[in-house]
C-alpha cells in the first residue's frame, strides 16, 4: 500500500455551500434534496386522502432519509389538499410507559390543531370540540379536578327559658305583702279614714300577681327541633391509561366529524436498541391504531423491519397484524448522490470530470451510502477563502478517491450478482450492501497490517440474534467473494498459514498498488507493539497459571520471569511443539526477544513489522498447545495411580494419547484426543467430528478390546453462541446419528475462564471413569 506524501498538484472545486442543508426536508430547503422513492410517496399520498385510516411502517437505516420522506409526503399532501388531514409529529426516541406517550399523542393533537390554518373558523363551527381539546390536554398535564355538590337543609327549633331578676322579686314580694295586708286588715281605709269597695282592694292585690307573672318571673318557651336533610353529590375526574384512551378515541371521533383525518407520525423509533421495548410500545399502542379513526405511520430502523419480514413463521406475531403496508427507504442510488453532489457544484458542469467522479464515488463509499454521512463528509472537506466555499484536491488525494471508486465498483458489482439476481427486496439488499460498506472500512483501518477473514467478519460480535440464520449464510458466502474478487483484481495480496487442524488460514493485506485513504491516521508501529504486547500478555497469564498449578506445593514467594517459567516447565515434559523450533518465524525464541526488545525501548525495524502478524498467530497458537501439553501431563500423573501408562504414540494419528494397563492385557484402552475449541469454526469442527466418529465406529466395529474415547475440549465460552453451537453439535450428534457410541464417549468441556482449575477437573473425571466404570448413566453425570 503507497503511503499518501504531499505534493504540489491541486485543484479548487468551488461550492454553493448555501444549498447544503443537514436539516431534514422541509419545503423551504427542496430544491437540494433528491428521492429515488416518488412512487412510494405518490402511493401514500393517495391512500391518506382517499383510503380509509391505515397503519404504516417505514424502516431504513439512520440518515437515509426517513424523516424527510415524511415530510415531503405531508408537504405534497398540502400542496393538494390542506383541509384532509393534519399530521400530528411525535418523537420518541425511548418508551418510558404508555401514560407517557398517551400525554405526548394528546399534546400533538393540542398543538396540531391550535396551528391548523382554519382554526378561527373551527373555533366558531365546533366550539365544544375544541372545548375538549384544550380540556383534555389541560387533565393530561395539571391536576385538575372538577368537583359538584348539591346540598338540602330543614331546620325546626323549640325552647323554654326562665329567668329571675332578683331586684325586681323584692319589690314584687313587697308589693304583693302590702296589697296583701291590705285586702286582709284594710290599711287604706285607717289610714285615710276613707271606706273604699271591699272589689277595688282584690283589684290592688291581683296588680302584683300580674306583674309578678308577666315581668318578675318571665316566662320564655322556645320550642327548638332541628329535622336537617343534607344531601351531597361529589364528581372527580381523574386521569388513568383506560380514561385517557377512552377520552383520546372520542376525541378522534370528534375530529372525524369536523372532517379533520389525523396522521400520527411517532419517529425516532430507531433510536430505541431494545427490540422488546418497540414491541410493548405498539401492543400498549394497539386498540387506537386500529381504531380506523387515525393513520399511524412508525418511523423505525432495520431491527424492526427485520421483525416484520420474519413475522410470518412465527405464530401469532403482534407485529404481522398491526400494519397493512411497509415501506423501506433504500439508500441512495448513485445517480440520486451525484445529482445532490451537483446542486452544490458553483460550476454544474464539473460533474462529468473525473477528479469530481472520483471524488464523489469515494465519499459514496465512505458514507455507506448514507446521505447524511455524506453531506457530513463534504463538510469536513470543505475550505473557506473569504466568502466563498471550496474542495481542495491534491494528488495523492485524487489517487486515493480513484482506489475508492474502484473498491466502490466492485461492491456493485457484487450486489448486482449475488443480490440483485436473487432476488431479496430492497431492505435485505440494503442490510447485505451495508455489510460489503464496513467490511471495505475495516479492511482499510488494517492499514499495512495482515489480517484474516475473521478479523473482517465476526458473527457473534457484529451481528445481533433478531437477523434470520439464513442471512449470515448469505453474508459467509459474501465476504468470501468480497475478498476473493479483492485479490483477483490484485487489491489484495494473499499469505497462506496452517492451523492446529493442519488447515489453511489465509491472510490478506494491501498490494503496493493501492493507495488508502482513511479518517483515522494509522501508525504501523503503534499498531504492532500494541497488539503484539496484548498477545503475550495473555500468553504470560495462561503461562503463569499453569506453573503456579504445577508447582502449587512448592511455596512459591516470588515472581518468575517468563524464561525461567518455561525452563521449570520444560524440566517436567511440558514442552509444547513451537517451544523448540528456533527459526525465523516459527517457535518462541524469536517472539521472546522481540517482547523483549519492546519493553526495553528497542527500536523496531521493516522486518519486525512484517512479522508482526505471523508473531501474534503463533502466540495464540503457543497458547494453545501449552494447554493441550499441560492436560497430557494431568493425565499421565493420575493414570499412574490407577496401573495405566501413556504410549508414545497412539494407535491412529486422529488422537493425541493412548492409555493402556500396565499389567492386564484384557483392561480397557482409554483413547484422549484434546483441543482447544477456538481453533475452530463450524466448518471446520463439522469436519474434525465426521473423521473422529466415524472412525470410532468403524474401529469398534471391528475391535474385540474395548475401548473408551475422551474427548477434552478447552477455551469454552457458555456465554458465547458460536460455542454453544458448536458443544450442541459435537453433543446432539453422538445422540441422534451415533448412539451406539454414546456408552463409550466422555466429553469433557473445559471453560475459558482463568479461574478454572484444570488439574482438579481432569483428575475428579479420571478418578470417576476408572474407580466406577463406563456406564451411559456415569457418562452422562460426568458430562453434566
Amino acid at each position: 500500500m503507497r503511503n499518501i506524501k504531499e505534493v504540489d498538484i491541486t485543484v479548487k472545486i468551488l461550492i454553493n455551500h448555501k444549498f447544503i442543508s443537514d436539516a431534514p426536508f422541509k419545503g423551504d430547503n427542496e430544491d437540494f434534496f433528491v428521492f429515488d422513492n416518488i412512487e412510494d410517496i405518490e402511493q401514500i399520498k393517495r391512500e391518506i386522502l382517499h383510503g380509509t385510516s391505515t397503519c404504516y411502517l417505514v424502516s431504513g437505516y439512520r440518515g437515509v432519509g426517513k424523516t424527510s420522506f415524511i415530510s415531503k409526503v405531508e408537504h405534497e399532501i398540502n400542496k393538494e389538499d390542506i383541509s384532509r388531514g393534519i399530521f400530528i409529529k411525535i418523537n420518541t426516541p425511548k418508551y418510558e410507559s404508555y401514560s407517557f406517550l398517551l400525554r405526548k399523542i394528546i399534546r400533538g393533537i393540542y398543538l396540531s390543531t391550535s396551528n391548523h390554518y382554519n382554526i378561527a373558523d373551527l373555533r366558531k363551527q365546533n366550539r365544544n370540540i375544541i372545548k375538549r381539546i384544550e380540556l383534555l390536554f389541560d387533565r393530561t398535564f395539571s391536576d385538575v379536578e372538577h368537583l359538584q355538590k348539591n346540598s338540602l337543609k330543614h331546620e325546626k327549633v323549640s325552647s323554654l327559658n326562665f329567668s329571675v331578676n332578683l331586684k325586681k322579686l323584692t319589690i314584687l314580694v313587697i308589693a304583693f305583702v302590702v296589697t296583701g295586708l291590705n285586702l286582709k286588715f284594710n290599711l287604706i281605709d285607717v289610714i285615710t279614714s276613707f271606706r273604699r269597695n271591699k272589689y277595688i282592694d282584690l283589684f290592688l292585690f291581683s296588680i302584683p300577681a300580674f306583674w309578678a307573672t308577666f315581668e318578675l318571673f318571665k316566662y320564655k318557651k322556645t320550642l327548638s327541633k332541628t329535622d336537617t336533610e343534607f344531601a351531597e353529590i361529589s364528581r372527580k375526574t381523574l386521569y388513568d391509561d383506560e380514561i385517557a384512551e377512552t377520552q383520546l378515541i372520542n376525541l378522534l371521533e370528534d375530529l372525524n366529524t369536523i372532517g379533520l383525518y389525523p396522521v400520527f407520525v411517532l419517529d425516532e423509533l430507531d433510536k430505541i436498541d431494545n427490540v422488546e421495548q418497540l414491541e410493548s410500545l405498539i401492543g400498549d399502542l394497539k386498540p387506537v391504531m386500529l381504531s380506523g379513526l387515525a393513520s399511524f405511520i412508525l418511523v423505525s430502523g432495520q431491527e424492526l423491519y427485520y421483525k416484520f419480514n420474519s413475522a410470518h413463521v412465527h405464530d401469532d406475531a403482534l407485529i404481522a397484524s398491526i400494519f397493512s403496508n411497509t415501506v423501506h427507504i433504500p439508500l441512495l442510488s448513485k445517480k440520486g448522490f451525484f445529482d445532490m453532489f451537483k446542486k452544490i457544484l458553483d460550476d454544474p458542469n464539473l460533474i462529468n470530470e473525473k477528479p469530481i467522479q472520483d471524488y464523489v464515488n469515494s465519499q459514496i463509499l465512505n458514507s455507506n451510502r448514507l446521505p447524511r454521512r455524506f453531506i457530513h463528509l463534504i463538510r469536513q472537506d470543505l475550505r473557506w477563502e473569504n466568502e466563498k466555499a471550496y474542495l481542495k484536491l491534491d494528488d495523492n488525494d485524487m489517487k486515493a478517491y480513484e482506489t475508492d471508486a474502484k473498491l466502490l465498483k466492485i461492491i456493485d458489482l457484487l450486489k448486482e450478482k449475488e443480490l440483485l439476481e436473487a432476488g431479496y427486496g430492497e431492505g435485505i439488499i440494503d442490510f447485505f450492501t451495508t455489510q460489503l460498506h464496513i467490511w471495505i472500512q475495516k479492511i482499510k483501518l488494517r492499514g499495512n497490517s495482515f489480517f484474516n477473514k475473521e478479523e473482517v467478519y465476526n458473527i457473534e460480535n457484529d451481528y445481533k440474534s433478531s437477523h434470520p440464520s439464513w442471512y449470515f449464510t448469505r453474508l459467509n458466502t459474501l465476504i468470501a467473494s468480497l475478498l476473493e474478487k479483492l485479490s483477483e483484481l490484485d487489491f489484495l495480496e494473499k499469505m497462506i498459514e496452517k492451523s492446529e487442524q493442519d488447515e489453511e488460514i489465509i491472510y490478506y493485506r494491501w498490494t503496493e498498488q493501492v493507495t488508502i485513504k482513511t479518517d483515522i491516521n494509522i501508525d504501523a508501529e503503534s499498531e504492532f507493539q500494541s497488539q503484539f504486547l496484548s498477545n503475550f500478555i495473555k500468553f504470560e497469564s495462561s503461562l503463569r497459571k499453569i506453573y503456579e498449578d504445577v508447582f502449587r506445593n512448592n511455596n512459591l514467594k516470588r515472581r518468575h520471569s517468563p524464561s525461567q517459567m518455561i525452563k521449570a516447565l520444560e524440566d517436567v515434559e511440558i514442552k509444547p511443539l513451537r517451544w523448540i523450533k528456533d527459526d525465523d518465524k516459527n517457535g518462541l525464541k524469536p517472539i521472546m526477544d522481540l517482547r523483549n526488545r519492546i519493553v526495553h525501548g528497542e527500536s523496531i525495524n521493516l522486518n519486525d513489522l512484517d512479522n508482526a502478524h505471523i508473531y501474534n498467530v503463533q502466540l495464540t497458537k503457543i497458547r494453545s498447545q501449552l494447554n493441550t501439553e499441560y492436560t497430557y501431563y494431568i493425565i499421565k500423573k493420575n493414570l499412574n495411580v490407577f496401573d495405566y501408562f501413556i504410549t508414545d504414540t497412539p494407535f491412529t494419528p486422529i488422537f493425541d494419547c493412548e492409555a493402556v494397563h500396565k499389567t492386564d492385557d484384557k483392561a480397557e484402552k482409554i483413547i484422549f484426543t484434546v483441543n482447544d475449541i477456538q481453533n475452530f469454526d463450524v466448518d471446520s469442527f463439522r469436519r474434525f467430528m465426521a473423521s473422529v466418529l466415524n472412525y470410532i465406529r468403524d474401529y469398534n466395529e471391528k475391535s474385540s478390546q474395548g475401548i473408551y474415547y475422551v474427548f477434552i475440549f478447552h477455551g469454552i465460552n457458555i456465554k458465547s453462541s458460536r460455542d454453544r453451537t458448536l458443544k450442541q453439535m459435537f453433543d446432539g450428534t453422538i445422540s441422534d446419528h451415533f448412539f451406539s457410541l454414546k456408552d463409550k464417549i466422555v466429553t469433557l468441556y473445559i471453560p475459558k475462564e482463568e479461574n478454572t482449575d484444570l488439574q482438579e477437573t481432569v483428575a475428579k473425571t479420571l478418578d470417576n471413569l476408572l474407580k466406577k466404570g463406563f456406564n451411559s448413566e456415569r457418562i452422562k453425570d460426568i458430562v453434566q
